[in-house]
């Protein structure tokens, strides 16, 4: 059975799109036998809707009686494709019998359906019948819903809906006032129906046409369609477009003051076609016509016959007018009692919305108090974790305090050992080299008093004596100071941290270093500026390690500012996050890349040989990095200057 009713389901949706088909009498009859002899709804509401679609080419009351009724049954059973197919044909014929408000609703209650369902080749079906609803009422409405059938047509390659979309295109386009898109279109409908088996649209399609050729004034060619029109028309027996192609011919000879032939094809449209309000307009409109031809050929007793005859058509016109008021108050009344049927849904989907809401609430606030279980425990972890972090930091520094400590130890012993051996040698080239130069300088003294000149040979011989004994003099002194900054750099210190004032001690070093300079050399000569952070507090350093560091940056920074235009040495210290950072910046040659990645290597120095150890910066890092946890860093242009920049951690 189910098999069966999706067989059915094709086949009916098949014809339905197809070109509309005239109805036999045997047709008839076997569909409604059909109809009798079905045994579910579902199939019932099938034969239904293809006897209503049937019947619009001849009866539409018949048309609507059926569509009515099928509709009614797919309602009641929920069958979708049932309201869809019966709502076409309904939609139809009620914009042709003047119920134009409640066969909108109909096809646009179809269209939702439809878009719902996703059925694009019925979806295809209901926008052109939505074009033709609003076709001459709203055009550029009509144009939309065409262009949207257009677009599916193309889209999902529908062959059934070729030739009505060429045809309502067409004539949209000419409603629209486009008429070579509208020449298009229709030809290209005309071109279609030509080539496949007759259908009901040929009688549309060359009226179409006709009407358009008549309104760009080519009369040859519209009586050529006219015709055409009346041929289909009366083959196919679909009497209710007769009367309009008759019509049209007798206004083309008319305008060409024909008269005969405008008085026989106006007879032809009074008498033929159905007796419908779809017909009336175009009957009336012949009467009319009549009357005023018949006056024209001074035959006053026709021309008042036919005068009377549309004074009675112009009453039921007045009457269907009337019916069409109670139509639009019956239709809405009708959507007056849809809207309450829908605000009744939409309060019955608020409520299931509330309930879903306060679901949801619960859910969340379950939600939220379980991330807040396992938030308190992450906390509780990073907290665990970062005091584990701390201690190893702290274990691992004091392991390497441990390590630098035993090195250092070893050092120390090391060098003492150097120094023992070695102080004592160099202690007497020391002594003797200067006991060796005053004896040389005595020398010089006793021969200048025998006379002998310093330029002689004997005076020249002293006086590079005396040169040498000053040259080993030099360079025994320079091995000591080396020996002694080697021991400095092992020596571990023996003051402990305190809470410093590092504003305080910077000051002082910066004196104490520029004051010394100035007694040490009368050239120097130098400026310096600082800017402290008084908001730094104290920390703790051991300031007398912390103090040398101080001292041989300064000391360097002077040095650097030598020969320089404008010489200049800024220091600055300032609170950073969690900690103190202090600047020493010159305005002097500035340091190569090279340099820079030497500079804190021991025994390196950029300074002429004799006036640098090159254990300063190295001595300098290890205070700094090993002795306090900070960081020393140095940033230097070639040419325009040099910072060294310390970081202390405050504890």
């Amino acid at each position: 059975m189910k098999k069966c009713i999706i067989f059915l389901v094709m086949f009916f949706q098949a014809l339905f799109l197809s070109a509309q088909p005239n109805i036999s009498p045997s047709l008839s009859n076997s569909l409604k036998k059909a109809l009798s002899e079905a045994k579910t709804d579902s199939t019932k509401t099938l034969i239904l809707a293809k006897l209503a679609h049937c019947y619009t080419s001849i009866n539409f009351d018949s048309a609507a009686y059926f569509g009515r009724m099928g509709l009614k049954l797919a309602k009641n059973i929920g069958y979708a494709n049932g309201q869809m197919l019966c709502a076409i044909p309904l939609g139809f014929v009620l914009q042709r019998t003047n119920k134009g408000n409640e066969g909108l609703e109909v096809l646009l209650n179809a269209k939702r359906i439809c878009e719902k369902y996703n059925n694009p080749l019925i979806l295809v079906r209901i926008l052109t019948n939505l074009n033709g609803s609003y076709l001459n009422k709203d055009n550029q409405l009509a144009l939309k819903y065409i262009k949207e059938a257009k677009v599916l047509h193309e889209k999902h390659n529908i062959p059934e809906t070729f030739n009505f979309i060429n045809l309502n295109m067409g004539g949209t386009y000419a409603a629209v006032g486009l008429p070579d898109s509208a020449e298009k279109y229709l030809n290209r409908a005309y071109q279609l129906e030509s080539i496949i088996a007759p259908s009901g649209y040929q009688t549309s399609t060359t009226y179409y046409l006709a009407e358009y050729y008549t309104k760009v004034k080519k009369p040859k060619q519209a009586i050529k369609y006219y015709k055409e029109s009346i041929d289909y028309a009366t083959k196919h027996d679909i009497t209710y477009t007769l009367p309009r192609a008759y019509l049209g011919l007798s206004n083309l000879f008319k305008a060409n003051n024909q008269l005969d032939s405008a008085i026989f094809y106006a007879k032809q449209s009074f008498n033929g076609g159905p007796n419908s309000p779809y017909y009336l307009t175009t009957v009336f409109n012949a009467a009319t016509s009549l009357s005023g031809l018949y006056e024209q050929k001074n035959n006053s007793m026709q021309a008042y016959k036919y005068l009377k005859k549309a004074s009675i058509f112009k009453d039921s016109l007045y009457n269907i007018d009337k019916s069409r008021e109670f139509d639009r108050i019956s239709y809405n009344e009708q959507t007056r009692l849809m809207q309450i049927q829908k605000k009744i849904e939409l309060e019955n989907v608020e409520y299931k919305n509330r309930l879903r809401l306060y679901l949801l609430l619960v859910v969340l606030l379950g939600l939220s108090f379980l991330a807040f279980i396992l938030y308190r425990n992450n906390k509780e972890k990073l907290k665990t974790n970062l005091h584990l972090e701390k201690t190893l930091s702290t274990l691992k520094s004091t392991q390497a305090q441990l390590i630098q400590s035993e090195k250092l130890a070893s050092l120390g012993e090391l060098t003492a050992g150097i120094a023992h051996e070695i102080q004592n040698p160099l202690n007497f080239v020391n002594n003797f080299s200067e006991v060796s130069i005053e004896l040389s300088k005595e020398l010089s003294g006793a021969l200048r008093q025998r006379g002998i000149e310093s330029n002689s040979e004997e005076g020249e011989l002293v006086s590079d004596l005396i040169q040498n004994q000053e040259k080993i003099h030099h360079h025994g002194k320079r091995a000591s100071s080396i020996v002694k900054g080697m021991l400095e750099h092992s020596r571990n210190s023996t003051g402990g941290k305190e809470f410093t004032d590092i504003n305080a001690l910077v000051d002082e070093y910066l004196r104490l270093t520029y004051h010394g300079l100035r007694a040490k050399d009368k050239s120097f000569n130098s400026d310096f500026k600082t800017d402290f952070d008084e908001s730094l507090p104290k920390i703790e350093i051991i300031p007398q390690d912390f103090g040398r560091v101080l001292l041989n940056l300064i000391n360097n920074a002077f040095y650097a500012t030598k020969g320089v235009k404008n010489p200049l040495v800024e220091v600055k210290t300032k609170r950073a996050k969690n900690g103190v950072v202090i600047s020493v910046k010159d305005n002097g040659s500035g340091m190569s890349e090279v340099t820079k990645a030497k500079i804190f290597q021991p025994f390196f120095t950029t300074k002429p040989t004799g006036e640098g150890t090159g254990l300063g910066l190295s001595l300098a890092y290890d205070i700094v990095t090993k002795g306090h946890g900070g960081t020393i860093e140095v940033e230097s242009v070639e040419g325009k200057g040099t910072t060294f920049i310390i970081k202390l951690p405050i504890i």
